[in-house]
């Protein structure tokens, strides 16, 4: 191995990242899938412990604007011997019924007081569902180790 591949993988992370996502969606599709295409470029096994999603999309400008995401995690722990490549699938639910009617049944479903499906909705909220170009990153750490890979890409909201 090279100096400049020893310094790219100091960067960049022991893992190489290619993410395959749509070139646009639509808020009205069910779910965004994204694969992220894991390979280990180091000559050690690698033990993933966890695998973060992540949409983000920018503010279009103004005071009152705000970056939103959302966010998902798929865990591991999972092997990936030296030279190895494993797709790894994260799916976005673009529809989620945040209702207080849907936030209070799911409540009263799972014997929570009432005022938990409150709670509920005015946390999870509304999805903002910005149209334009939107940040799809992947990260993956590392079982035992504080060394983080990423990969980003992006992907149009019509």
């Amino acid at each position: 191995m090279g100096f400049l591949d020893k310094v790219k993988r100091a960067v960049t992370g022991p893992v190489a990242i290619s993410i395959a996502v749509p070139d646009t969606f639509r808020w009205t599709d069910e779910a965004l899938t994204v694969v992220a295409q894991l390979t280990n470029d180091t000559d050690e096994p690698l033990i993933i412990a966890e695998v973060r999603f992540t949409l983000e999309a920018h503010p279009s400008g103004g005071a009152n604007s705000t970056k939103s995401r959302l966010k998902l995690t798929v865990s591991g722990p999972f092997a990936l011997d030296p030279g190895m490549t494993v797709d790894t699938t994260g799916e976005f639910p673009l529809t989620i019924d945040a209702g207080a009617s849907t936030m209070k049944a799911a409540a009263t479903d799972a014997g929570l007081p009432t005022w938990t499906g409150h709670a509920m909705k005015s946390v999870t909220g509304e999805i903002p569902r910005r149209s334009g170009r939107h940040k799809i990153s992947v990260t993956v750490k590392l079982d035992g180790s504080a060394r983080l890979s990423s990969g980003s890409t992006a992907v149009s909201a019509v």
